[in-house]
């Protein structure tokens, strides 16, 4: 069409390649068109070309891909020399669209059992923390596999139940994370056995009272679901506190806290034969109470399993 084309050949099953063949209009022009390749998604391409809206001679073109090919309008009037004539402002009989890309993040993995490796049924959720609710839901098939999307790349809380197995609760970051590539994540799951203690790290209270605040209800809804998926799990809920005040106040305190916690429990449907509760105050730290940030982990809730 012009003083250079862009042309297209394939390469065949037998290694020879196939006649080249011009892409034509509108890639190629009646001037200069060169050194054209396309972006790694096969989405967009840049080359050289020489048009009459350029800044100068041979100017950067970025291609857009709007989609299936469209048929052209053709003229039958005779133009002597090309390209000295604007371009028809619509050359398609139907207007391309742009394309709907899914631009959701897919995050895919395995969850397993952490002692023998093997597969695990279970139930995942992906938690939006400025929504408080699940935003996105899976379920592993029987390897273990499952494949959920979620359509900002932010920090998520994790969530997985399964039968026989203790709550997963965990924190996935996906903070510059794209469509364009999946994000891998595997878990484990720890099996229902007696002795085993799992913190509550979403529980709280008025302060300086046991009264449950409701950010608490999504983090002791899935305490019932463990209750509801194992039956016959009897539970345990301790009340921890730090070391700040006496021992008489921060016994009864702890105790309150937990036995609160039991209430809400058994208000969605648990026999409370199920549960116990006992506060022991600060006789069993996890952190220093030297410092701020020790004396806050130590203000806790957690069950034990004291029967299967």
């Amino acid at each position: 069409m012009g003083g250079y084309d862009v042309f297209k050949t394939t390469l065949s099953e037998t290694g020879l390649w196939s006649q080249p063949e011009n892409v034509g209009y509108p890639i190629n022009t009646a001037d200069d068109d060169i050194f054209y390749k396309e972006s790694k998604d096969g989405r967009t391409a840049y080359y050289s070309s020489i048009r009459e809206s350029g800044l100068g001679g041979k100017d950067i073109y970025k291609v857009i891909f709007l989609g299936a090919e469209k048929e052209m309008l053709q003229s039958d009037e005779n133009i002597p020399v090309l390209g000295i004539i604007p371009p028809y402002e619509n050359i398609f009989f139907t207007i391309p669209g742009k394309i709907q890309v899914d631009t959701a993040i897919s995050m895919k993995g395995r969850i397993t059992d952490s002692d023998d490796q093997k597969p695990v049924v279970a139930k995942l959720e992906l938690i939006d923390p400025e929504l408080s609710r699940a935003v996105a839901t899976s379920i592993s098939d029987a390897e273990g596999n499952y494949s959920i999307k979620v359509p900002a790349s932010k920090q998520y809380g994790v969530e997985i139940v399964a039968k026989g197995y203790l709550l997963y609760l965990d924190v996935v970051d996906l903070k510059g994370q794209t469509y364009m590539k999946d994000y891998i994540k595997d878990f484990q799951l720890e099996r229902v056995e007696v002795g085993a203690k799992v913190i509550l790290k979403n529980i709280f209270f008025e302060f300086g009272k046991a009264t449950l605040k409701p950010e608490s209800y999504a983090e002791l809804d899935n305490v019932v679901k463990l209750l509801q998926n194992n039956e016959g799990v009897r539970l345990e809920i301790s009340g921890h506190t730090d070391n700040i005040g006496s021992l008489k106040t921060n016994m009864k305190l702890s105790e309150d806290r937990a036995k609160a916690v039991v209430e809400y429990i058994i208000g969605k449907g648990i026999t409370s034969s199920r549960l116990e509760y006992k506060g022991y105050a600060y006789t069993q730290p996890i952190a220093p109470n030297t410092t701020e940030a020790g004396r806050a982990q130590n203000r806790r809730v957690e069950f034990t399993l004291i029967k299967k």
